[in-house]
Formats: structure tokens, C-alpha cells, sequence
């Protein structure tokens, strides 16, 4: 609920030049106060677009801000403002207060997975008859009714959108709240088992917990399958989805059909599984879709996977400072677009800037069809690929690079990331089977690596060049400004930036949410994408070498230079135990009562991933079972009792046994079976402390 007040206060006008634009906000017990200064500096006059295709989108002088704001129902006060006046001609006249009741709205408050928010709009020109009104100060506040619950961390996966998103993230409740461990849900076949068993398996060696819930039981319609995701996310609120399997075949999982805000169609979305809750189009989970009809398939695809994150092709890193920008400006009738290659163009330019060595650009015009550039560059192998212009489920048209010519293509280990932000080619439900982006991650087998490893398109045949444009730039600026590493994150954060872009057309049945339902991702959408090239560990940093006692409790990771590294182990497979890398070390709990070898990941992102299995020596001797202090909270001033159980491992028995634990400056650590002890071989022991919080 959103209501809106008008209390208009006396503030000074300021003259013509002002200090650069200014953004306060001050948040204290249920509200939000927020001061914008120098909001427009000069008018927005009527002119032509410079582009044809901002004619479907002008720029408009009302902008928007978003702020985290945990309320169900939310109230503005707009408590002041000033304006500068120009003459129709755009010539500076005088100041005014003046004030107008509709200088700014708010929307419905939204939920965005951890993040609550309502975005305002703020109409910064108006005109009369003679004169152009711009926005100069404007003074308001937000207040909230009805709490929400406050999360207790973000996921991995949102805060960058967080951050982009909400503009008091720096004084919101979101911004000293620490990143979870990662979780996916996958959506899949009984009879698909031993097929994913390996992908499910790296997913957990990089820390991710991973639920698998059989198509079978989740129900036969998109509605039903939605409600069990439901019921899952509630409980175990995992970060990513991942559905296994083409909307046809014996392997079909369905997916949802919205509706064009335009066009008398309906185009394929995913996104409805991960819009879980409130009525907003914001996603709770990112989801992503390995399409396939034969299971052999969907092997290659998550081998590609795994071999990309796990073991990139290194031996020749030149391919990773290569990217390749293809662009067409076309459109049928005669109006014909600019910006796809004026866009690409930029890209470029940002990509040289950021470190590449090599960009091939392939644009119409002038090259058409284009096609052996296009397969040349990437037989060459590139880390990236970027394509705006014209195409459909066949493939791109402007230049031209359609299904059959993926044929021709034979990246091997060299695998692409492909933005294909271009009408339809990500349509997975099209009546061309496989459409564009299927054929493309489908490509290859397990012996003989080829084609992609993530894609992302839309469904729809109608995108509009200019809000592709943004989806775009928002996606390649967050990889290359932000340092996102996921690869469905970066292209919410496109999203992001689509919706911050254009606030006049966030609204349910407008293109901003038919875009965040359209856009699919046709890959494992937590795929850790590389950024040039990335760096190596040394398995130094596993203390003690490859070689660990049976009765060893722990393993130590030395490494300053991973400060929040993944660290994973297990024996069996099935069990993982995990931790951090935190001021340089992490120490990573085993059991040993378990045997065998310890298989041991250490991950970062752009960092390739340490695995090495650890095997077991002759030594032996006393080894802690149990610790009732791992993960174990306590308050401030609090007391908390603890239990530490020691076995003998060894053959030889040992009398007088002392332990003591190292105190902290911030525990006061009593023991509360202090006397010494015997160990006889195979015996066990049980210690008691009492730790108190100082």
C-alpha cells in the first residue's frame, strides 16, 4: 500500500550554477529522509531523437530512485522544493519555490528475494505556457508501516543487484548483513540420476548446496511446479534454479507463456518459477534451463560446464583476452536503427580499456553476410561474445550467422559466453528445434568439446532495440565495473539497469517486467564466468602437503592472497564439510572417523579452482570426533556450555592427557573437567568448557 503527502516547508532557492548533483539519505526508525540537490541542471527541450529507434523510447525528464525499505506499506512526504525557470528557447530566467503536488510518486512496495523496496518517481521539468520548470532541490521522506523481518544474510548471487538497485544502499539494512553460502534447487528426472550426479557434485565441491526435486513430483503444469519451487524456496531459500530439460520430449519440463504488452503473442519464461514472492516481477532465485531431448545431451553440456569452471583451457591463454562484437543496424520497413553498432562500438572500447588484447568486430554495414569473419573469430578461439542487431530462432541475420553455420564452428575447450541480445534467438518453446541458443550449448561431446557454455537471449521476436541496448550495457559494466562473476547475475544486472533506466515504463503490463520475463538463460545460471585471464593457486597453501593423518581433525589452508576463498572437502562424496579463507586462513573441519582419501576444493572467483585429493598417512594419534563450539552462537555478556570429544586412534596408549583451548580476548574460557586423563587405544574422552562472552 502507498499513500502520499504533500507538506511543502519554506527552503532557499539557489542560483544558476550549482555543485555536481547530490543525493542524502538519512534513514532512522522507520523512516527515510532523502535530500536531492542539483537534480536538472539545464531543460530538456523538444527536439529531434538522434537516433531512429529513440523514437520507441524518448528520453523523458522523469527519473527514479530505489530504496531498500523493509515495510509492508509504505507513505511519502514531499516536504519541500525549488525550481529554475527558463524561457521556451532554454534561457535561464529566475528561481522559484513554487510548489506542485505531483512532483513525485511512489510505487507499490516490491520484494526482491532479501531486498524490500518501492521506487519513486520524480518528475524533474514541467512546463507552462512561457516558461520551462526544472527541478533543482527537492526535500521528502518515506515512511514505513509494518515491518518486515530483517534477513539474517544476503545471497551471493543478488547483492550486486542489491547494490545497483537501491540507492541508499550504503545506509540500508542490507549493507552490513554478510553473504550466505550459495544453494541451487534443480528440477529434474528420476531417470536422469546418474547423468547429473557429476554436475551436482562440482556444484558441492565449490560450496553449493545442491536439492534435487524429481519433475514427477513437482507436478505436470507450470502452476503446479511453481508451487512445489515454492514450498522448497520457503524452507531452504536456494540462490539459483535449474531445470533439466527441453518444454517437449520425454525429458519436458513446461514453462510459462506471457503475454507481449504489444503483440497478440505469448513468448516462453522461465522467470515465473523464481517469482516467488509479493505481486511484483522481481525474482526471488535466477534460473536457468540445460534444453535437451536425449540424455547424452544433457552429459555434454554439463561436462562442458564443469570443464569450464574446473579446468580451463590454459595451455594457450590467448583466447581469453580475445572477445568478438558482431552488430547489425536493420529492421524491416524503412526505418533503420543506429545504435546497435554505435553500442557495440562502445563495447569495444570498454573491452580494449579493460585489459583485452583483441576485439574482432563484424558489422553491418558494411560487412555482409559476414559469416566466415564471424566463424573465423571464433574458431580462434574468444572468451566473449556480443551480438545487437536483427535475428530470430534461426540465428542472427545482420551479418548473417544462423544454425547451419554453427556447423562450421569448432571452438573446442575454448568456450564462448554468448550474449545474443537480439529477438527470439533464446526462444526454447520455438517451433524451430532446437532454436539458436539450444543448438549453440548443445554442440559437441565429451571427448571433442565445442560450442558454447552459457547463453542468453530473449524468447520474444519483437525486442525493441533500444531496451536491449540497455540490457546489454547493464550486463558487460557489471562484469567489468562491478566484478561480477555469475553469469546469470550479470545479466540480472542487466535487467537492473533497464528498470533503473527507464522508470516510465516499470509498471505490470509494460516492457520493463515483459523483459524481465523474456530474457532466458539457456546455461547453468550459476556458471562462474572468467574475466581475462584468471589466476592460479599453488597447492602450498594446503599446510602439511597432500598427505593427512586418519586421525586428523582438520585441514589448514594458509592463504592471504584468497581472503574469502571456498574451501570444500569430503570423503565419501555425498558429505561435504566447508569453509572460508578469513584473514588468511581457513581451517577446514574432517572427520575422522570417516577413512579414506579426502578429496579437497579451493575456489575464488576468476581463480581456477585447487582440487587435489589428500591421501592418508601411517601417523596416528588423538583426534577430536565432536565440538559442540563449531557454529555454535553466543550473545553478548552470554554464557554457553561446549563438549569436545578426543579419541585414540593409535596403537599406543597414552596417560596424563592435558587440553586446554587458547583463549580470545573476547572469551573468557573456563574448563569444566579440568583433572588430566588416559587414552587407551581406541578410547575416547569427553571434555567440558564453559565459555563466557566478555
Amino acid at each position: 500500500m502507498r499513500k502520499i503527502i504533500i507538506l511543502i516547508s519554506t527552503i532557499m532557492c539557489v542560483g544558476l550554477l550549482n555543485a555536481a548533483a547530490l543525493e542524502i539519505f538519512q534513514e532512522s526508525a522507520g523512516q527515510i529522509d532523502a535530500r536531492f540537490e542539483s537534480l536538472r541542471e539545464i531543460p530538456m527541450l523538444a527536439m529531434e531523437s538522434s537516433a531512429p529507434e529513440d523514437a520507441e523510447f524518448p528520453d523523458t525528464p522523469t527519473i527514479s530512485r530505489t530504496l531498500a525499505f523493509p515495510y509492508r506499506n509504505v507513505e511519502l512526504q514531499v516536504n519541500g522544493m525549488s525550481w529554475k525557470v527558463f524561457s521556451k528557447q532554454g534561457e535561464y530566467q529566475r528561481s522559484s519555490g513554487e510548489n506542485f503536488t505531483d512532483v513525485a510518486e511512489i510505487t507499490e512496495p516490491f520484494t526482491f528475494r532479501e531486498m524490500h523496496g518501492v521506487t519513486l518517481r520524480i518528475h524533474t521539468q514541467r512546463e507552462t505556457e512561457n516558461e520551462i520548470y526544472t527541478l533543482d532541490n527537492l526535500d521528502l521522506s518515506v515512511r514505513g508501516l509494518g515491518q518486515l523481518d530483517i534477513p539474517q544474510s544476503v545471497s551471493p548471487a543478488f547483492v550486486e543487484a542489491y547494490k545497483s538497485l537501491a540507492d541508499n544502499w550504503n545506509t540500508s539494512y542490507l549493507y552490513t548483513l554478510p553473504v550466505a553460502r550459495p544453494s541451487m534447487l534443480i528440477i529434474s528426472h528420476a531417470s536422469l540420476t546418474s547423468y547429473q550426479a557429476p554436475f551436482i557434485y562440482w556444484k558441492r565441491s565449490l560450496g553449493m548446496d545442491v536439492h534435487v526435486i524429481d519433475k514427477a513430483d513437482a507436478g505436470s503444469s507450470a502452476h503446479e511446479i511453481r508451487e512445489s519451487i515454492r514450498a522448497h524456496y520457503l524452507e531452504h531459500r536456494p540462490d539459483y534454479l535449474l531445470l533439466l530439460g527441453d518444454t517437449v520430449g520425454n525429458y519436458a519440463i513446461p514453462t510459462n507463456f506471457y503475454p507481449s504488452p504489444e503483440y497478440n503473442e505469448n513468448d516462453a519464461d522461465d522467470q515465473f518459477y523464481a517469482i516467488l514472492d509479493g505481486e511484483d516481477y522481481f525474482p526471488e532465485m535466477l534460473v536457468g534451463r540445460f534444453s535437451f531431448v536425449e540424455p547424452v545431451e544433457l552429459i555434454v553440456m554439463a561436462n562442458k560446464t564443469i570443464k569450464y569452471e574446473q579446468s580451463p583451457h590454459m595451455s594457450d591463454t590467448s583466447w581469453m583476452t580475445r572477445a568478438l562484437a558482431v552488430a547489425g543496424n536493420y529492421a524491416e520497413g524503412t526505418l533503420r536503427p543506429t545504435t546497435p553498432v554505435w553500442m557495440s562500438r562502445w563495447l569495444s572500447e570498454r573491452w580494449l580499456d579493460y585489459g583485452y588484447t583483441q576485439v574482432d568486430s563484424v558489422y553491418f554495414p558494411p560487412s555482409y553476410p559476414g559469416t566466415n569473419a564471424i566463424k573465423q573469430s571464433i574458431n580462434q578461439g574468444v572468451q566473449i561474445i556480443s551480438y545487437r542487431g536483427w535475428g530470430d530462432a534461426n540465428g542472427w541475420h545482420y551479418p548473417s550467422f544462423h544454425m547451419s553455420d554453427l556447423d562450421d564452428v569448432n571452438s573446442g575447450p575454448r568456450m564462448p559466453i554468448v550474449y545474443s541480445i537480439v529477438c527470439n534467438t533464446g526462444d526454447f518453446a520455438n517451433s524451430v528445434t532446437p532454436s539458436f541458443g539450444e543448438k549453440w550449448m548443445r554442440m559437441g561431446t565429451t571427448a571433442n568439446i565445442n560450442g558454447c557454455v552459457a547463453f542468453v537471449g530473449p524468447s520474444d521476436l519483437h525486442t525493441r532495440t533500444r531496451l536491449n541496448n540497455t540490457i546489454a550495457s547493464g550486463a558487460y559494466k557489471s562484469i567489468m565495473d562491478d566484478g561480477v562473476r555469475g553469469f546469470a547475475s550479470s545479466v540480472l544486472m542487466g535487467k537492473i539497469e533497464l528498470y533503473k533506466n527507464f522508470p516510465g515504463d516499470i509498471e505490470p503490463g509494460q516492457y520493463v517486467p515483459f523483459y524481465f520475463h523474456v530474457y532466458n538463460v539457456l546455461s547453468d545460471p550459476s556458471m562462474n564466468m572468467w574475466s581475462l585471464i584468471p589466476d592460479v593457486m599453488g597447492e602450498e597453501i594446503i599446510e602439511g602437503g597432500l598427505n593427512y593423518s586418519q586421525s586428523a581433525s582438520h585441514i589448514t589452508i594458509n592463504a592471504p592472497h584468497l581472503e574469502g576463498a571456498m574451501v570444500s572437502g569430503t570423503k565419501d562424496g555425498e558429505n561435504f564439510s566447508y569453509t572460508q579463507v578469513i584473514d588468511g586462513s581457513a581451517i577446514l573441519n574432517i572427520n575422522p572417523e570417516e577413512e579414506g582419501e579426502l578429496n579437497l576444493t579451493v575456489s575464488k572467483p576468476n581463480w581456477v579452482p585447487l582440487v587435489r585429493t589428500l591421501t592418508t598417512n601411517d601417523e596416528t594419534g588423538i583426534g577430536v570426533t565432536a565440538n559442540t563450539g563449531i557454529d555454535a552462537g553466543i550473545t553478548p555478556y552470554g554464557t554457553k556450555t561446549i563438549e569436545i570429544s578426543l579419541k585414540n586412534y593409535g596403537s599406543t596408549a597414552y596417560n596424563g592427557v592435558t587440553a586446554n583451548l587458547t583463549e580470545s580476548e573476547a572469551l573468557e574460557i573456563t574448563p569444566l573437567n579440568p583433572e588430566s586423563f588416559d587414552l587407551a587405544p581406541g578410547a575416547s574422552h569427553t571434555l567440558q568448557y564453559q565459555l563466557i562472552s566478555t
